[in-house]
């Protein structure tokens, strides 16, 4: 009987495990398909205000299971459901009322480049602050300060405002948390803002069950949109404006962060293997998903949320790197082009981004490997 019991039970976790992933891969797809198509609208949006011909804007990739053509471009769904893509055409014959993307100006292939990554970080400011909207958020105004602590050593008092940490400037606590971790044990400069003046001052954090503390607390606003049960007392809310500024601050604290830890992998203070490709990122949304439906369905609805800007972020600041194949790698080439007079011959340029794009799905090779090996 004990041993039926057992056999059952490994049968319904492994079940429950088995839809656990499915439902991880389902979601992880279709974060990524609303941050590339996003990227691909960009594109798109500004190749048609520039004059460009779009031959095609395709959500999903792989065959064709859906079109219709309006105007002078077809939009198709596509049976795999991993981002989409815009086709515009190289060149067109004379006479035609659009050009194609070789035939406008440099300015113009410029921002229309640059177009992909600028609606990901559009899709991010969004999102944070709606996010913020729901979960209110916290300044970097101190409210307490603890006795016998780093900050209380340091003569940081109630009232005070830190506006730099470690020769950082922060305007969000993500970003003092970020510069709190990379710099743990070690004394760094504080800067904090007292009635108007700016105090320099000394500290380091100081090591605790639950990380690295400073020992103090910082003003926290209240949810504007009350959707989590709130039921803090003597908290207030921020103005309207403030959700959204700190929506800006969110995303510009991100982006701070992320190409600081991609400087961190190229000069070598974070191994390749830290990457994290396709597979790590299902792995990452399923254990956000699993921690969230913990808690309530609207702790899943903002924790996928803000997944999606962080991949989002994520996504246009890769795209924006100045590698062949990539937006930055043509951003790049164009403004050499500009201020040099005159354009590659279009071989050359293709060839530049074959190569780009060869190593870097040698790269996405080398990431998934890791990441089988991280689950192995």
């Amino acid at each position: 009987m004990g041993k039926r019991i057992y056999i059952k039970n490994v049968l319904i976790n492994s079940c429950c495990e088995f839809w656990g992933d499915i439902l991880s891969i389902i979601l992880t797809l279709l974060i990524l398909c609303i941050i590339v198509i996003l990227h691909e609208w960009g594109h798109f949006i500004v190749a048609k205000k520039s004059g460009v011909l779009v031959e095609e804007f395709a959500v999903g990739m792989g065959p064709k299971l859906f079109s219709v053509k309006r105007g002078e471009t077809m939009y198709s769904l596509r049976l795999i459901p991993i981002g989409g893509y815009c086709k515009m055409a190289d060149e067109v014959e004379e006479g035609s009322q659009k050009l194609g993307f070789n035939q406008v100006s440099l300015p113009k292939r410029i921002a229309i480049s640059f177009a992909g990554p600028f609606m990901n970080f559009v899709l991010a400011f969004l999102v944070f602050v709606f996010i913020t909207m729901c979960t209110g958020y916290s300044t970097v105004n101190v409210t307490s300060v603890i006795e016998n602590t780093p900050a209380y050593n340091a003569g940081i008092k109630p009232g005070d405002k830190i506006v730099n940490y470690a020769g950082h400037n922060i305007h969000t606590r993500d970003e003092m948390e970020y510069y709190k971790a990379k710099y743990a044990d070690d004394y760094v400069s504080v800067v904090v803002k007292r009635n108007g003046e700016k105090i320099n001052t000394e500290l380091a954090a100081q090591k605790t069950e639950k990380g690295y503390s400073l020992g103090l607390q910082l003003d926290y606003k209240a949810p504007l949109i009350n959707v989590m049960d709130y039921n803090g007392e003597n908290i207030t809310k921020g103005s309207v404006l403030s959700y959204f500024s700190q929506g800006y601050w969110g995303l510009v604290s991100m982006v701070k962060i992320m190409v600081l830890s991609f400087a961190d992998l190229f000069t070598g203070s974070v191994a390749v293997s830290e990457l994290s490709g396709p597979i790590g990122v299902t792995t990452a949304v399923g254990s956000v998903y699993q921690e969230a439906a913990r808690v309530s369905i609207w702790a899943v609805v903002l924790s996928m949320l803000n997944m999606v800007a962080l991949l989002s972020v994520n996504l246009g600041i890769i795209n924006l790197f100045p590698l062949p194949a990539l937006d930055g790698g043509r951003i790049i080439i164009y403004i050499v082009e500009l201020f040099v007079g005159r354009e590659l011959p279009k071989s050359v340029e293709a060839m530049i981004h074959a190569i780009g794009f060869v190593l870097i799905m040698g790269l996405g090779v080398i990431i998934a490997f890791n990441d089988i090996l991280k689950l192995v």
